[in-house]
């Protein structure tokens, strides 16, 4: 959520407390992301701060404590990926004796590296602690905001350094943000309010219009099938395929599904075969992909993105090639299309000479095509 009408006495008022908010997020780097806080829970932390009289640089305490567990929070992040490379150490250290694996990664998982001279080392390699930047950020917990509609607007009011003076924050509409929230103040004069939302209760499992486009508020969200494996590079190691087929992808098909589901419409799933080495124009395989670009065989230039969202959205209509069909098969059909299209295309797109030879499944192949004789 943004605000609206915010003026610039209020902003700066959030301004003196961003401020502080990065003084504790820092003095929460420095002293805690060490080996010494490793086993500390963040409660743990909270209090032995509070019993040596911190003062959160002048905070109020529930701001100060809503702030530390937030910096806990991603210093614990970092720690975590941290471990993924000491988890390829293990594998090749432990090869042959899976009990020693086993061993290795309870210790890695609970925290207690450091009872290992191996995984010590390891992850005093790996985790160097690190420093916080961050100084435009307001962490506000359940207790320190109360909100309400007034005059068809939502307003946040926040807890200030001044006692009893709440800072009033106004936004756009009248939905009220509940649970923690997170305060962002922009160089345009902005604030975002970010804030967790329950899916079971905001998401809409109906279609909420009839168009069939990839923005906010379509009827249908077009997307290639993640959850095919990818085939087209040769050499690469069976650990990096695993991670690419079972995270990158797996993330962004949980995203769109989360996403299609928020904003009210159906995720509809298209067979990803080529879709990247077809001209969005007139569907043949005319042109080549490099990098970022298409280029077409009329000369013009396309952005390699858009060309293959445009692929995968006629795709969808498209009754011969369906979602589960082989690519090789893809292939062949989009190579018989190529040939018999002699005249079919539009002016100037017309496929001339022999027919392009069969593509390779690799979508950013630096291979040039062969150029047809006029």
């Amino acid at each position: 959520m943004h605000s609206q009408g915010l003026n610039a006495a209020k902003h700066d008022r959030l301004a003196r407390l961003v401020v502080l908010y990065g003084k504790v997020r820092v003095d929460a780097w420095q002293r805690c992301s060490g080996v010494s806080a490793v086993l500390q829970s963040p409660y743990d932390i909270r209090d032995a701060w509070m019993a040596e009289g911190y003062d959160w640089h002048g905070l109020p305490a529930r701001l100060g404590n809503a702030t530390l567990a937030d910096a806990l929070g991603d210093i614990g992040a970092a720690r975590e990926a941290s471990k993924v490379p000491v988890k390829k150490a293990i594998r090749h250290r432990t090869r042959g004796n899976s009990a020693e694996r086993e061993r290795l990664y309870n210790l890695l998982k609970q925290n207690r590296w450091t009872e290992d001279s191996f995984l010590h080392r390891q992850m005093r390699k790996q985790w160097r602690g690190g420093r916080s930047h961050v100084t435009n950020q307001i962490v506000a917990d359940a207790g320190s905001y109360t909100t309400q509609v007034w005059h068809d607007r939502a307003w946040v009011y926040l807890q200030g350094l001044e006692r009893g003076q709440r800072i009033a924050i106004p936004l756009k509409g009248t939905h009220l943000p509940s649970g923690t929230l997170r305060i962002l103040l922009r160089d345009n004069g902005q604030v975002e309010v970010h804030y967790a939302v329950d899916e079971a209760q905001v998401c809409s499992t109906r279609p909420c219009g009839k168009a069939t486009v990839g923005v906010d508020k379509a009827g249908t969200i077009a997307c290639e099938d993640l959850s095919v494996s990818m085939k087209s590079a040769r050499y690469r190691h069976r650990d990096t395929n695993r991670r690419l087929n079972g995270w990158v992808k797996g993330v962004m098909a949980d995203t769109l599904t989360s996403i299609s589901r928020r904003r009210g419409s159906a995720l509809a799933l298209a067979n990803p075969a080529y879709t990247s080495q077809v001209d969005s124009r007139t569907g043949l395989l005319q042109g080549r992909r490099r990098w970022d670009r298409f280029y077409c065989l009329d000369g013009v230039v396309l952005d390699a993105d858009v060309n293959a969202a445009c692929n995968i959205l006629a795709r969808l209509d498209d009754e011969e090639i369906t979602l589960y069909i082989p690519y090789k098969e893809v292939r062949a059909l989009l190579a018989e299309r190529t040939r018999t299209a002699v005249g079919t295309a539009p002016r100037g797109l017309e496929l001339r000479g022999r027919a392009m030879p069969f593509p390779s499944t690799e979508s950013e192949s630096p291979e040039p095509v062969l150029e047809c004789t006029r």
